[in-house]
């Protein structure tokens, strides 16, 4: 398990509240995962490099591929990676 998987299984352990009210999140950054695990991005153990860009193309990606079809939809893929890398960066100011 890459450093990732860990951080977002911490992520769904601690937000169970969130994400039973938010159930798409966990879809959401599960498909965010899975778009880091393709070879061509690399960036699986360097999540750090994630920028907005990244979150563009994945974003891109997915509706590519039929999975993001509504300005709502995407909205809401966007607000779990908002809400993920915001957990992120309170446990690294906490470390």
């Amino acid at each position: 398990m890459t450093k990732i998987e860990q951080l977002m299984n911490n992520y769904f352990d601690l937000y169970t509240e969130l994400l039973n009210r938010n159930h798409v999140y966990r879809n959401h950054l599960n498909k965010f995962l899975n778009y880091l695990k393709l070879e061509e991005t690399h960036l699986l153990d360097n999540y750090f490099l994630i920028n907005s860009e990244v979150i563009k193309r994945s974003a891109i990606y997915y509706h590519n591929k039929g999975c993001i079809n509504s300005s709502a939809t995407m909205i809401s893929y966007v607000d779990s990676i908002r809400s993920f890398y915001k957990f992120l960066h309170e446990i690294e100011g906490a470390s």
